[in-house]
């Protein structure tokens, strides 16, 4: 688990906002989680640099807001507002669970030592939805890019506020990590929670395997051997499970905030797109980055359901296993553990509320045509309106 979580951990360091120190696979018990250290305040001095752009910027929106004259604005700047929400959660997270991210590395650094379980190599480690990965990489190369653009364009109208201008471009790249904290953090955690169910049956079908062949006198020799295999493969994934409701625990509450602000954001920045047009660079800015963050819960949502998908099968495999020549202690065993998986609670989830799978990603695919397709019909005479009772007020 913290060999996987290398990458994502020195991202975190660079951006200040991981509190967990020595953080070493070989040397777990020397890792500790502590906010009085000196990288605390260069953690806070960069989160509230960070804060004073965006939150200045979102201010001066703010004062400016006028839902009468631009309908489009004042729903983008409410929307603002839920995303610099949405980014403290996610920092609080960080810094305010550090202690027991710790404590899910450890519980997990001594499930790997139990099950002897062994990091997948080659392909196998590197199997995921390899084309949602690129396409996010692709969309953020342009995102990062097109910023890029901007900032340097405008520092070359304006020469004497460049260096702001370049801290400000460092700004919104912090702020834009903070966004997409939860995804980049639970989809190094994922996938090797991923790894652990799917090592367990692996491990069960080998001992089907064994004990479905050869003649019944062997199939009873290996019975004791066969069910301390499946209790063993019973307690390991009731073990994952534990662990994935430990890491599910910390982030729900940025879970049910990102998916929430989500829908919001993808319905605005279409709306948006429809009204102004894609070939202004802000709009399309915002267009990538929605699509950024929309892929990365889609990823996200995918090894949620992989993971189901891995508990499913494992209980498919029980109920096919063949008893016919094994013991009653194999029999209970193997009946006990299809009765204890639970595809479902393998599954994260945001709160309790809902769980992270295909047929959430449907539901918001459909909410989202539905609502922006109310937008558009609908913003033209709201405004209408909202002029009209704001000129009769004035009057």
């Amino acid at each position: 688990m913290v060999e996987n979580f290398t990458f994502c951990r020195l991202l975190c360091q660079f951006f200040g906002c991981f509190f967990i120190f020595d953080l070493n696979g070989r040397r777990l018990h020397d890792a500790r989680a502590t906010l009085k250290t000196a990288y605390t305040a260069y953690a806070l001095a960069l989160f509230c640099v960070c804060l004073y752009f965006e939150g200045g910027s979102l201010i001066g929106r703010l004062a400016r807001l006028d839902f009468s004259r631009q309908f489009a604005d004042a729903v983008s700047t409410l929307l603002n507002v839920a995303l610099m929400v949405k980014v403290v959660v996610n920092f609080g997270c960080m810094a305010f669970h550090s202690g027991r991210l710790l404590d899910f590395f450890h519980k997990c650094k001594e499930y790997e030592k139990r099950s002897a379980f062994k990091r997948p190599s080659g392909r196998e480690a590197l199997k995921r939805d390899w084309i949602v990965s690129i396409i996010r990489l692709c969309i953020l190369t342009v995102a990062v890019s097109m910023a890029g653009i901007l900032v340097i364009s405008m520092a070359t109208n304006s020469s004497k506020r460049a260096p702001r201008q370049v801290a400000r471009f460092f700004c919104v790249a912090v702020y834009f990590f903070y966004d997409s904290l939860v995804y980049l953090l639970l989809r190094s955690v994922g996938e090797v929670l991923v790894w652990y169910v799917r090592a367990q049956r692996v491990t069960f079908e080998k001992c089907c395997a064994a004990v479905s062949r050869g003649t019944p006198v062997a199939a009873l020799r290996r019975g004791r051997w066969a069910s301390l295999t499946v209790e063993s493969v019973r307690q390991r994934v009731c073990e994952v499970r534990e662990l994935k409701c430990f890491i599910n625990g910390i982030w729900s509450t940025a879970i049910s905030i990102s998916s929430g602000t989500l829908v919001w954001m993808v319905c605005i920045t279409l709306y948006t797109a429809l009204k102004a047009g894609v070939f202004r660079a802000d709009v399309c800015l915002s267009l990538c980055y929605t699509a950024y963050i929309f892929l990365s819960f889609l990823e996200l949502a995918c090894i949620s359901q992989t993971m189901r998908d891995e508990a499913h099968k494992l209980k498919e495999v029980a109920r096919r296993a063949s008893t016919l020549n094994a013991t009653d202690s194999y029999f209970r065993q193997v009946e006990f553990l299809h009765y204890t998986i639970d595809p479902d609670g393998m599954s994260i989830s945001g709160s309790g509320f809902f769980r992270l799978d295909k047929q959430l990603v449907v539901s918001i695919v459909g909410s989202l045509i539905t609502l922006t397709v109310i937008l558009v019909q609908t913003s033209d005479e709201l405004s209408q309106r909202m002029r009209e009772r704001a000129a009769s007020t004035s009057s």
